[in-house]
């Protein structure tokens, strides 16, 4: 405490203070919080799989598709 008169003393308290933030603060509890974390990292997860999932499926379907244009080709080259 400093006394009412004392505006210096009070300008550096004030510039001094350094906010703190934490789950208490923010009146979330911590399993709360972890359990929100822990779905969103399982949802990054599971789009992420998906999305990979999709990538191999066009390319193999690429790759079919490759193959059964040149088995056309030499079909039509053999006659």
């Amino acid at each position: 405490m400093v006394g009412k008169n004392n505006e210096l003393n009070k300008s550096r308290h004030i510039f001094e203070h350094i906010n703190r933030y934490s789950i208490r603060k923010l009146k979330v509890g911590v399993a709360s919080v972890q359990l929100l974390v822990v779905l969103f990292y399982l949802w990054v997860q599971t789009r992420c799989l998906r999305r990979k999932e999709r990538l191999r499926r066009l390319l193999i379907n690429k790759k079919i598709k490759s193959l059964q244009l040149t088995i056309m080709i030499k079909k039509q080259n053999s006659r």
